[in-house]
């Protein structure tokens, strides 16, 4: 039905709309000619930018900038691409500066994680996502399968581990589209599960100011911890001698998922059950589990000069210009 004094469209029966730079589909439609916006009702689809928006309703309007639609999502809003999916209850879409502001329990889905928070602003370019920004409660989750026992013990099972990285604000860059880093900031920390060989060896709880998540090929591969940076690792106990956890700080704290090392940088310091040792700089080899501590860091030129120092109860203190701390044996080394 054309009302000619409005300019305004009206049509059900699934009606479509296809344009050169988008298509809309929907139960119903309210087209207003003039303006070339509408209003589009029940089991919403719209396509444009490699994305399929799904709504239960859709206003929009057409960018003379850009040639595709500014949109107001509502209702069950799902945002489908290629490498992730994007779920809310609000969701809109700014064309000239493509900008999508995901409000309403906002969530973003891809095989490897699954991102949230309070509020979630994506800005694309050229089509691409190029950076998220979480202001509020961000939250990141990812998921991992480990065995807790070696395969030859009969009590051993295939178990579902899950990480979980939050802070109060979160900062998100990608390079051609895939995940480059993420940056978490207030009192932000993670939980991050061991797997090696399919075999889980323990539980790295890390916290700080500000956490930097760095990625390769949209796998996690480096976690640096900055101010106030503290840790404590829980090894397996049904595959480790010892099951004590290991709890240390440090000014600065370098995780390396790939090499399953860490760097205590600054001020490190290390508790291991009766155990404590002291440093400028402490390097942890976890499937070792061996500790070696220096002074400071070879390029380090902001961190203090610390000899490494190991206490032991009911002994002195012993000092060196090396230490090294065997986790399994409890016995330390000094040079």
């Amino acid at each position: 039905i054309f009302f000619s004094r409005e300019d305004r469209l009206e049509s059900t029966g699934s009606p479509l709309i296809k344009d050169k730079n988008y298509q809309l589909i929907a139960d119903k439609l309210i087209y207003f000619t003039e303006i070339d916006s509408g209003v589009a009702i029940g089991n919403v689809e719209l396509h444009q930018n490699d994305q399929k928006i799904k709504a239960d309703k859709i206003e929009y309007v057409k960018s003379l900038e850009s040639n595709n639609v500014s949109y107001k999502a509502i209702g069950n809003v799902k945002i489908i691409d290629s490498l992730r999916v994007a779920t809310c209850g609000f969701a809109s879409y700014y064309a000239k500066n493509e900008k999508t502001i995901l409000d309403i329990n906002p969530q973003i889905a891809s095989k490897e994680r699954t991102i949230n928070g309070d509020q979630i602003i994506l800005d694309y370019n050229k089509k691409l996502l190029d950076q998220i920004l979480i202001p509020k409660n961000a939250k990141v989750f990812s998921y991992s399968k480990g065995y807790l026992a070696m395969k030859d013990d009969s009590s051993n099972s295939l178990l579902d581990f899950e990480d979980i990285m939050n802070g109060k604000f979160l900062n998100g860059f990608f390079v051609d589209g895939n995940l480059d880093s993420l940056r978490l900031v207030g009192m932000a920390s993670t939980t991050y599960h061991i797997i090696e060989d399919s075999l889980y060896k323990g539980r790295n709880v890390t916290s700080g100011d500000t956490i930097v998540m760095k990625f390769m090929n949209e796998d996690l591969n480096k976690i640096i911890v900055n101010g106030g940076s503290k840790g404590k690792y829980t090894p397996n106990s049904k595959i480790n001698k010892s099951d004590a956890p290991l709890i240390y700080s440090a000014e600065k704290i370098d995780y390396f998922l790939k090499t399953e090392t860490t760097k205590l940088i600054g001020d490190a310091k290390a508790k291991h059950e009766n155990t404590d040792l002291k440093a400028g700089f402490i390097k942890v080899n976890w499937p070792a589990r061996i500790l070696k501590a220096f002074p400071k860091q070879s390029n380090d030129s902001i961190n203090p000069f610390i000899k490494p120092t190991i206490i032991e109860k009911g002994r002195d203190p012993m000092v060196g210009n090396e230490m090294t701390y065997n986790l399994n044996t409890k016995k330390g080394k000094i040079n």
